[in-house]
């Protein structure tokens, strides 16, 4: 059934969004693969952060505002608008987001300020543009929150990275590590996250398919999550007991792999009759929510650790935001691309000829390289970046990573790219 035209995704907006974060994400690794040695050893550095935020807000930020527009419309039945004003806060974006990581790698906080703050009225306006959709969205209450907190903690995020560059950028030029460490989680875990698990429950119920779970599990991740997350960054600003906070974030992810994983195996739907197995964005999934179990294993361990524990830090960042995150979206873009173009090439036809199929469109070989990139590069990145300084072994690990996740990238995005032209073609009768 086509979509009613008010609800139609715009077109060349998402792609944007996506086409910087692909840019974004390889940048990432072609940085770590011409020099890794400078990304071992301790983890607070300008060149690490400058990586770091090249996939934060390159990557995972830009595709996930991007797909917004994408999977509001698909996934959660909603109406999102967009006009020049859409348009303005992409450029505003991107250009504060390219500013924010090359400046952290040239270690200029006051430049890193002034990036964000041209950022931040992108970040506003998309949220309300989603606030707006929410109201009227046909998915559950609690699902159509979980967006909206999400958006809510990002725009917390980003106040607060600008408050700490402008700090940094001051006489002293110190910023208290937990600070920062604050930072991190509340943009990762309840931006990023909480987009995961929120949007997750009807999108990935789409992806396998299954029946999504009731509203009862979705009230239950939004509590603990919300609760716990904003109580970790409190405790971590203020060196308080960081502890039972940490908890109930690992029991609101509990509950959220749990939910998934009766979706897959207990409440299965049948599949549609042209979908292609294996089905490479569904194991980038299950590969990335392995990540997300592994994660915040590290993390309970980090909480009640003695002392600073940097190679575990490593650990517990790497599978958090490259291994979850990153990849989640990768195999998330498998999937929701093809249905977008197929709703725009339905649309572009006046809903008179049907288009390729979405499970014909991508290209099965660089979906397939892609997912063996993952599969391999994480954890040898884990052991590559772990290592000391001038350790050859550990270098040529990180090296060696690098390039494969580099190489899987690139095949996502010439897979990504071959489905998104679809979008701008009127199929024939």
């Amino acid at each position: 059934m086509p979509l009613p035209s008010e609800r139609l995704p715009p077109r060349t907006l998402p792609v944007v969004y996506v086409a910087a974060a692909h840019v974004a994400l390889a940048g990432a690794f072609l940085a770590i693969a011409l020099e890794p040695s400078r990304f071992m050893g301790f983890y607070y550095h300008p060149r690490m952060l400058g990586v770091a935020h090249l996939v934060t807000l390159g990557w995972i930020t830009g595709t996930t505002l991007g797909l917004s527009y994408v999977a509001g419309p698909l996934a959660l039945r909603m109406t999102v608008r967009s006009g020049w004003p859409d348009g303005v806060a992409c450029a505003l974006f991107l250009v504060g987001a390219s500013g924010v990581a090359t400046h952290f790698w040239l270690d200029a906080y006051g430049a890193v300020a002034g990036a964000g703050i041209l950022m931040f009225p992108a970040l506003v306006l998309v949220a309300a543009r989603m606030g707006k959709g929410l109201r009227g969205g046909g998915a559950p209450l609690p699902v159509r929150l979980h967006v909206a907190f999400a958006y809510g903690n990002l725009l917390l995020a980003a106040l607060l990275a600008i408050h700490l560059a402008l700090g940094k950028s001051g006489e002293d030029h110190s910023v208290p590590l937990h600070h920062v460490h604050a930072h991190a989680h509340l943009a990762a875990v309840g931006w990023a996250t909480m987009m995961v698990v929120g949007v997750g429950y009807r999108l990935l119920a789409m992806l396998f398919p299954a029946a999504p779970p009731g509203d009862r599990i979705a009230w239950t991740t939004l509590v603990l999550l919300e609760t716990g997350i904003l109580g970790l960054a409190v405790a971590l600003m203020t060196k308080g007991p960081a502890w039972p906070f940490a908890l109930l974030v690992a029991a609101a992810l509990a509950v959220f792999l749990g939910a998934v994983v009766r979706m897959r195996f207990l409440h299965p739907r049948p599949p549609p009759s042209k979908l292609r197995r294996p089905d490479y964005g569904v194991l980038h999934v299950a590969f990335a929510l392995l990540c997300l179990a592994g994660a915040a294993g590290t993390g309970l361990f980090l909480v009640f650790a003695e002392g600073m524990q940097p190679d575990a830090m490593k650990i517990y960042g790497i599978l958090g935001l490259l291994g979850f995150l990153a990849q989640m979206i990768v195999g998330v873009e498998m999937r929701l691309l093809p249905m977008f173009s197929f709703t725009q090439a339905f649309a572009r036809g006046g809903y008179k000829a049907l288009p390729a199929s979405p499970h014909d469109m991508p290209s099965r070989s660089l979906q397939a390289i892609s997912l063996v990139a993952w599969l391999l590069g994480i954890p040898l990145l884990s052991f590559g970046l772990v290592g000391e300084v001038g350790d050859p072994s550990g270098e040529g690990a990180a090296k060696g990573a690098a390039m494969i996740l580099l190489a899987g990238t690139v095949a996502a995005g010439l897979s990504s790219a071959r489905v998104l032209r679809l979008a701008y073609r009127t199929p024939r009768a």
